[in-house]
């Protein structure tokens, strides 16, 4: 660990102008690169595509909840008794 880091830092390139490429094919960098920072409020109020993705984060991670709810029943029925059994690999599977 304590040797990947330095060179994922300063070793690799990340930033494209670093390796020479700039949007649009462009020779040289654009005159400025800023972008206007949007508050919270205005991601979900004046943008739809703010709603839209805000609720498709939620029906992710409520999925992924009840896959994981779900999973308990789905030992019972494969034959694990309720117990210290089932919790233990309930606990690990999760």
């Amino acid at each position: 660990m304590f040797l990947t880091w330095p060179v994922a830092l300063f070793v690799l390139k990340t930033v494209p102008a670093d390796i020479g490429q700039f949007p649009d094919g462009a020779a040289q960098p654009p005159k400025e690169l800023s972008v206007k920072s949007r508050s919270f409020r205005y991601l979900l109020g004046a943008s739809r595509s703010g709603c839209c993705c805000l609720g498709k984060a939620f029906c992710s991670i409520g999925s992924i909840g009840a896959v994981n709810f779900h999973m308990k029943f789905v030992f019972l029925d494969e034959g694990f008794k309720a117990g210290s059994q089932l919790d233990s690999i309930w606990r690990r599977s999760s």
